[in-house]
């Protein structure tokens, strides 16, 4: 069992690390913290809305949330498999590959726009907001 953990230990740190952050997340009320510093979506905005879509088979709702989705799940088991293979090559093409089509999909949906998916609104943002309060504070 020892021997099992020391060899899996970092992709299920990584699934840890990721479960703690989608709870503080939640009982913060933050959808994306990106969006909530900087008013602008950031390029996985959807995606829990469209793997949530695709669990209820409903893939015209998931591909509109994001339409990467179908992706997720190959692309983790790719990476988890040259990790355990300690294969860099690989996991570095499709780590790479991923990357580039995010951000593909990201400029495309930030230019063509996303209406209620994908937004751009920085003074929605707290960045923003604290920089009012700082000025009206400053100002008096």
């Amino acid at each position: 069992m020892k021997r099992i953990l020391q060899k899996y230990k970092a992709p299920l740190l990584l699934v840890l690390g990721l479960v703690l952050y989608c709870v503080c997340l939640r009982l913060l009320r933050i959808t994306c913290p990106i969006k909530a510093l900087l008013g602008v979506s950031c390029p996985g905005c959807g995606m829990t809305r469209a793997l949530l879509s695709c669990l209820r088979l409903d893939f015209a709702a998931a591909f509109h949330y994001h339409p990467l989705f179908w992706a997720v799940v190959p692309v983790l088991c790719l990476l988890f498999f040259f990790h355990v293979r300690k294969n860099r090559r690989g996991y570095a093409w499709t780590l790479g590959i991923s990357v580039a089509l995010l951000l593909l999909v990201y400029l495309l949906r930030m230019l063509l726009g996303a209406g209620d998916v994908v937004v751009f609104d920085p003074a929605s943002s707290w960045i923003y907001r604290l920089w009012q309060r700082a000025a009206a504070f400053l100002s008096r």
